[in-house]
C-alpha cells in the first residue's frame, strides 16, 4: 500500500526531546516518505545536579557510565571543582587512570566528545554486562553464569562459591538518582566493591510545553521518568498511544496505568520508527510497507 493511502489520517508524533535533537531528526528522517505523519518533540524533564560538593574517582579500577547525562554532568563539575586531583578540570583528568566503561552509542559519543576512551563500549541490559563482564576483566565465566542466574533473587549460600572465583576489583558507578540497582546488585554479588554515586536527578517540567495538547496521537517516551512526567497528562487524554523506548520505560507506563501501544525492539532511531510505525497500522487497520 502507498504511503499516500487515503486510509492513513494525518497523526502527530511527539518525542520526549527537543525537535532540534538528533535522535528526533533521524526519526523524522526515517519517517519522511510518511507524509501524513507529522513528527516533533519537546522535553517533559530537566536534570537536576546533584553531584556532591567534592568527590573523585582515585582509586577505582573501572568507572561504568550509563547515560550521556551524566557525561555532561561530570564535565560540569570537572570545570567548576577546585579538586586537587582534577587540576586540568576535564574529564580524563577526573576520571584519573580508571578503565572506563561506557554503555550505549549515545554515552559513548559524549565520552568521545569530551575526550575520553572507553576501555569497554557495551551495550544492553545490566543482567548482559554482568554476563559479559569476565571476558572484559579476566573473571571466570562459571561465576558469571551463577551470578547472572541469580539477579532475580537474593544471593545464598550456595552461590557464593562461585562469586568468590571473581577477583574484586572497585567499581564506580556514578549516575540518577532515579537509576534501578540491577548493575550494582550483579557486580557486587560478584565480590567487587561497588560504589553508587548519585550526580544528578530529574524533575518534570511543569507545566508541560504547550506542544503537549489534546491533538497529539503519539508519544514516544525516551525514560520512565519521562513516562511520570506524562502520567496525568496521558490520563487526561486517553487516545494517545504510546511507544517506549524499552521494556523498563514500558514497565514503569504500566505501573502508571498507561497502556503501551509498543516497545522499541532497539534502543535507537530505526527501533522507534518501526515502533511508531506498527502502532500506526494499528490504529488506521492497514498494512504498512516499511
Amino acid at each position: 500500500m502507498s504511503a499516500h493511502t487515503p486510509h492513513l489520517r494525518h497523526m502527530r508524533v511527539l518525542v520526549t526531546r527537543p525537535s532540534s535533537d538528533p535522535l528526533v531528526t533521524r526519526i523524522a528522517q526515517l519517517l519522511h516518505k510518511f507524509p501524513l505523519l507529522d513528527v516533533g518533540g519537546a522535553s517533559v524533564t530537566r536534570i537536576v545536579d546533584t553531584c556532591p560538593e567534592f568527590f573523585h574517582f582515585t582509586g577505582f579500577d573501572w568507572i561504568i557510565i550509563t547515560s550521556k547525562n551524566t557525561v555532561f554532568t561530570l564535565q560540569d563539575y570537572a570545570h567548576r571543582s577546585a579538586d586537587p586531583y582534577c587540576e586540568d578540570r576535564d574529564l580524563p583528568a577526573l576520571f584519573g587512570k580508571a578503565h572506563i566503561c561506557s554503555v550505549g552509542p549515545g554515552t559513548t559519543k559524549a565520552l568521545l566528545n569530551a575526550g575520553v576512551q572507553p576501555t569497554w563500549q557495551a551495550e544492553g541490559s545490566a543482567q548482559s554486562i554482568v554476563e559479559l563482564w569476565p571476558r572484559q576483566v579476566g573473571i571466570t565465566q562459571s561465576a558469571a553464569s551463577t551470578v547472572v542466574s541469580s539477579l532475580t533473587q537474593t544471593v545464598n549460600s550456595s552461590l557464593q562459591p562461585a562469586i568468590k572465583q571473581c577477583a574484586p576489583l572497585r567499581i564506580a558507578l556514578p549516575g540518577s538518582a532515579l537509576t534501578k540497582q540491577d548493575l550494582s546488585v550483579g557486580l557486587q554479588a560478584m565480590g567487587h566493591i561497588v560504589e553508587p554515586i548519585t550526580v544528578y536527578t530529574t524533575e518534570a517540567i511543569s507545566p508541560l510545553p504547550n506542544i503537549f495538547d489534546h491533538s497529539v496521537d503519539i508519544v514516544v517516551a525516551l525514560a520512565g521518568s519521562s513516562v511520570r512526567a506524562l502520567s496525568t497528562y496521558l490520563h487526561k487524554y486517553p487516545h494517545i498511544q504510546l511507544v517506549t523506548i524499552g521494556k523498563p520505560s514500558a514497565k514503569v507506563a504500566r505501573q502508571c496505568g498507561h497502556r503501551v501501544g509498543a516497545v522499541a525492539a532497539t534502543p535507537d532511531a530505526a527501533g522507534l520508527a518501526q515502533a511508531i510505525l506498527y502502532v500506526v497500522e494499528q490504529a488506521s487497520h492497514v498494512d504498512i510497507p516499511h
